[in-house]
């Protein structure tokens, strides 16, 4: 059994089906093997590549021994351009000793080289898919979080593209229309104030199966790390706001246009938006005029905003151009409100308190049986 190489205490094992991980309950430290470090954090916390991305620096031996019986521990400093951390590392094994809260900032310097790296390079099958589609692919950005709003947006959106295929074969042409009036967005109708909650409901249904499909890859390659950044209800309120806004974009645009609009391309137009504030880092690869292309998120959906407004420029009728411009700024807008927030999130959870054990009067503070046990970065904040 390892034992804690704080307090010495039995390390308890831990799995979240994604990794492993030996805890001290009583000091909140944790040993990690380097695989599982991989695996929880992201490639940026592959202790092989750290020289590579000049972010290591050996300062020397520490105190510690190691859990697996390999001598001592080295202290190594992780820094980045946002911030640093010292964690302890076996030379033999490669394990990772992680004081209470350094494993938060291990997770965050780790999510910021991830950034940069590429999991995702186009193979024959990436790159005939994305020429035939022109669909973009991230290069690297996982998830911690199951995106279990995004999940039940694609269930609901699945489901009324079924109830679309059955009207289309089983109903009259008298309830079709009927069903198109009741749930599709029409100008016409929602500026004579009648129908308001088709307002909701037309970004659920969509006008073919391309369109569908396409919706679709972009809502879970975007809505997923929003949704893992800021939250599920923040995710879903934002979602159905920019699908809002960009209606009422299209509508202000033509107002006595009686043409109904579907479609969830406003809703995830803000999901985009979103992203694009919370990470302008991401790289993704596309495929234009034949050619493979690493791009900054930022920089594609810059392009993608040209290509609307070449659209409005050019009157293409068939496409609401605006309810895309709108939802676009609906989601910026309020993913640069609650970015601050998103941030800080696991910064608040790290300034609280760890331990709860009261100190006994035979102890001196920090100290169980004359053995340090607070985490060197409680220690730096106290």
């Amino acid at each position: 059994m390892r034992r804690c190489p704080r307090c010495t205490y039995p390390l308890k094992v831990i799995q979240d089906g994604v990794s492993e991980l030996d805890q001290c309950h009583r000091c909140h430290g944790a040993w990690v093997l380097p695989g599982d470090a991989i695996r929880r954090f992201g490639p940026g916390a592959d202790p092989s590549k750290w020289e590579a991305m000049n972010i290591a620096e050996t300062r020397g031996a520490s105190s510690l021994t190691c859990p697996d019986g390999h001598g001592p521990l080295e202290i190594l400093l992780l820094r980045d351009e946002q911030g640093s951390v010292e964690i302890d590392t076996c030379s033999q094994c490669e394990g990772l000793w992680l004081d209470a809260r350094e494993g938060r900032a291990l997770s965050s310097i780790a999510r910021r080289q991830g950034e940069g790296t590429a999991p995702y390079s186009p193979d024959t099958k990436g790159y005939l898919f994305q020429l035939l589609t022109g669909f973009p692919v991230e290069e690297w950005n996982p998830v911690r979080h199951k995106p279990l709003v995004v999940m039940s947006i694609v269930g609901a959106v699945v489901a009324a593209a079924l109830t679309q295929l059955w009207l289309a074969y089983m109903a009259t042409p008298e309830n079709q229309i009927a069903f198109s009036e009741a749930m599709f967005a029409v100008p016409t109708t929602i500026m004579n104030g009648d129908a308001p909650w088709t307002l909701i409901t037309y970004m659920f249904f969509h006008a073919g199966i391309f369109h569908l499909l396409g919706n679709l890859w972009f809502l879970w390659m975007f809505g997923d790390n929003v949704e893992d950044m800021i939250g599920r209800g923040k995710t879903l309120a934002l979602y159905l706001a920019a699908g809002l806004a960009g209606m009422l974009t299209h509508v202000l645009a033509f107002p006595t246009d009686a043409t109904p609009v579907v479609g969830a391309s406003a809703a995830i137009a803000g999901l985009m938006g979103a992203y694009c504030v919370l990470f302008p880092r991401i790289r993704v690869w596309v495929v234009w005029f034949f050619v493979p292309l690493r791009l900054h998120v930022s920089t594609y959906i810059l392009i993608w905003i040209g290509m609307q407004v070449l659209g409005i420029l050019l009157g293409q009728g068939n496409v609401a151009w605006w309810a895309h411009i709108g939802g676009f700024l609906a989601g910026a807008l309020m993913a640069l409100a609650l970015r601050s927030g998103a941030r800080d999130r696991e910064l608040v959870v790290a300034a609280q308190p760890v331990r709860t054990r009261r100190a006994q009067p035979w102890e001196r503070p920090g100290h169980v049986n004359g053995r340090r046990y607070t985490s060197r970065s409680a220690a730096r904040e106290e």
